[in-house]
């Protein structure tokens, strides 16, 4: 049942310092077992191919069994695990917040399911894209055994990477260089060559104003602009360019543009110091 946990300074009083509330259910073992699979990687247009198969502990399939699924989108910065501190795509592309429900059904006679589920309209590809997929099971009485998937839209064979050589959420030191390495890999993580690759460094500038709300009083509010500041065009090998950009205090991105692929790499970075910091 609930239960309710009380913290009192003073034995004696009736108000609580603190609290929290406790439910307390008796431990049952699952007795489903799921497994989810699609296709390795997606291509731009192709849905997340779903097969779901669900079987009780003893043998039997959860033939007839309800399933329900949620797919959730985000901006996949780093799409090759081998590669770790190399950032790729365009993380300020709009995206759903939210997990959408995509599938509210019953399993076939063998306890499968196929579908095949588009990703939503949102997720352009213009930038590797995480489709995340919760996939539940439910037995006759309602409890539902939970499994997830991940799988990535590549919007391209090759994609453009750049590692800042400074700590990404410390950001670079104002008044000082900026350094990147620039890189095209293919999804096996091998390097590609490339030529005539833009990059250009663009400075954020952001104007504040007071904005007033009679729910919420005073308060404020800024509109964004944008200033390419240099760029220089590079080719790459198998060996990653590295590039230096003399910056100032504020907000910064660099973006690299690759006419192979039509495709733009986006590294927001910070140089100094920020009112996000703790220190």
């Amino acid at each position: 049942g609930r239960w309710r946990v009380e913290f009192r300074t003073d034995p004696g009083s009736k108000d609580a310092v603190q609290g929290m509330t406790l439910r307390i259910e008796e431990f049952l073992p699952e007795r489903l077992k799921l497994e989810l699979d699609a296709q390795k990687t997606l291509r731009p247009g192709e849905p997340l191919r779903l097969v779901a198969e669900a079987d009780y502990l003893y043998g039997a399939p959860a033939a007839g069994n309800r399933f329900t699924a949620k797919l959730a989108v985000a901006v996949e910065q780093h799409p090759l695990e081998a590669l770790p501190g190399w950032f790729f795509g365009d993380p300020t592309l709009t995206l759903p917040k939210e997990a959408q429900d995509v599938i509210d059904t019953a399993l076939d006679a063998d306890g499968v399911l196929r579908q095949d589920i588009p990703l939503p309209k949102e997720a352009r590809p213009v930038t590797p894209i995480a489709a995340i997929l919760t996939g539940s099971v439910y037995e006759t009485g309602g409890r539902s055994v939970n499994r997830g998937l991940k799988r990535v839209l590549w919007p391209a064979d090759t994609l453009v990477g750049v590692r800042p050589l400074f700590d990404d959420a410390e950001g670079s030191d104002a008044n000082a260089e900026a350094g990147f390495q620039i890189a095209r890999y293919g999804q096996d993580g091998a390097p590609r060559a490339g030529k005539g690759l833009r990059v250009s460094l663009i400075r954020e500038h952001r104007d504040y104003h007071w904005t007033y709300q009679e729910d919420g009083g005073w308060g404020y509010a800024f509109t964004r602009r944008f200033e390419t500041i240099e760029t220089r065009v590079v080719d790459v090998g198998s060996a990653p360019v590295r590039l230096h950009f003399p910056v100032e205090w504020g907000e910064y991105r660099l973006d690299v543009y690759d006419p192979a692929t039509r495709l733009t790499t986006r590294y927001p970075f910070r140089a100094g110091w920020s009112w996000d910091d703790q220190n």
